[in-house]
């Protein structure tokens, strides 16, 4: 399950409006990055937990970097039911701000668990929540709804959980296409097995309007997908897979 008790930032990311005294500390960290039949290789590191004086529930964390501020902004869902809120920091994670509930452009609270926090440049941000996708265009401090998530192509629901992925033109810099990842249940007696679906489909206009979304066969059994493109241009997906029936008894 991934519910956490608090929120962790790496030192190793980069350096969200004015901070104020909310400080965490760092602690000495060791990243470990698997290495296939070699031995895996660690990266010195530091690790501070953001939330812990905050004593309520803050789950879900996404974080991205802002360049042209030089500022890193954080999404997470606090309290029960979820709700995002954000808090930013200027000075690379030293001190952050207070979290800051986000509403709509009529003041009205957003709620439900935000995920899918995605950069695309020039202070636009953009997150999901259930059926809403939501687009700051001044480097979180505003939000407004943007789109609304429909189903999959086969109808089903659309969930969501890793950000966007952000093709760009390699020589204007400018946005060529999101594209984005969602998954569903199929269940008994629709199918003989319980098994989640992951889809893929991509919008030309900033995620304004997307384009029908395709049922990867890969992608069977498989949710909450998240992309890279390789240096050779192919994209690669990173996918949670369904607990195997092996593991079935001690899943919880």
């Amino acid at each position: 399950m991934r519910r956490l008790a608090s929120i962790t930032l790496l030192g190793a990311l980069a350096g969200l409006l004015t901070a104020s005294a909310c400080w965490a500390e760092w602690h000495a960290h060791e990243v470990r990055l698997l290495n296939g039949a070699q031995p895996d290789v660690r990266i010195a590191a530091k690790l501070e937990i953001v939330t812990e004086p905050w004593n309520r529930v803050a789950a879900v964390p996404y974080i991205v970097y802002m360049p042209e501020k030089d500022r890193i902004l954080m999404l997470g869902g606090c309290d029960y039911p979820h709700h995002p809120e954000v808090l930013y920091s200027d000075d690379h994670g030293v001190t952050w701000s207070e979290p800051l509930r986000v509403v709509d452009a009529a003041g009205k609270n957003v709620d439900g668990l935000g995920t899918s926090l995605t950069y695309l440049g020039e202070g636009k941000v953009l997150f999901l929540t259930g059926d809403r996708r939501w687009l700051s265009g001044d480097f979180g401090e505003t939000w407004a709804e943007w789109s609304v998530m429909d189903p999959a192509s086969d109808g089903k629901p659309w969930y969501t959980w890793d950000p966007l992925w952000v093709d760009k033109d390699s020589t204007s810099g400018a946005i060529t296409r999101l594209i984005e990842t969602g998954y569903t249940w199929f269940r008994a007696p629709e199918v003989e097995k319980n098994h989640q679906q992951a889809y893929i489909r991509f919008s030309e206009d900033l995620g304004k309007t997307w384009s029908p979304s395709i049922k990867v066969p890969q992608w069977k059994e498989a949710s909450e997908v998240a992309l890279i493109r390789a240096a050779n241009g192919e994209l690669i997906a990173a996918c949670r897979t369904d607990v195997p029936p092996s593991k079935a008894s001690e899943w919880i």
